[in-house]
């Protein structure tokens, strides 16, 4: 049997990244903009339209790291409450398939293809969402892994991602 699961309590709620992301956002803006007192000094050398473009490469680093910590912090929740799930033996037919898997897996299950499979079984008024953040993760993948390979497929936007977490997070039990 695995050894007992202690969370960190160390992992953001999405409400605190969106927090977060807001605020760098407009710290973002701000230095970029004539409103900044150093701005002659910070872009001496720059024209109005390099400057603008130096922001723009900013702001889309934001929204990328943004949307991993997004996508992390929500696969965070879900392995908790796996855990949780699997530990304090719930009755309920999410826990049971969940134990099976918990059984000869531990805690070092496949998130996609366990936890969200799990869910999306079980929980069908969520599984557009849940099928949309399993194509997400892809996105995530890329980002975590240092970017190294060409990636073809859909890019998230944080907005479309905090919607989507926070309806299915408003949808399904949770346990804690």
């Amino acid at each position: 049997m695995p050894k007992r699961f202690t969370p960190s309590n160390e992992n953001q709620k999405i409400t605190e990244i969106a927090d977060l992301r807001n605020l760098s956002l407009s710290a973002t803006r701000l230095y970029f903009s004539l409103k900044n007192p150093n701005y002659k000094i910070d872009f001496v050398s720059l024209t109005i339209d390099e400057v603008q473009e130096k922001k723009g490469v900013v702001e889309n680093e934001l929204e990328i790291d943004f949307c991993l910590n997004l996508l992390s912090s929500f696969e965070a929740v879900l392995r908790i409450d796996y855990a949780f799930r699997c530990q304090n033996r719930k009755r309920d037919e999410l826990s049971r398939y969940f134990r099976n898997y918990y059984k000869n897996y531990g805690l070092k299950v496949n998130f996609e293809e366990i936890i969200l499979h799990g869910w999306k079984m079980y929980f069908l008024d969520v599984k557009n969402e849940i099928n949309f953040i399993i194509t997400a993760f892809q996105y995530r993948h890329w980002i975590a892994h240092g970017r190294y390979w060409v990636y073809n497929k859909k890019r998230y936007d944080f907005d479309d991602l905090y919607i989507v977490i926070e309806r299915i997070m408003n949808s399904i039990p949770i346990v804690k």
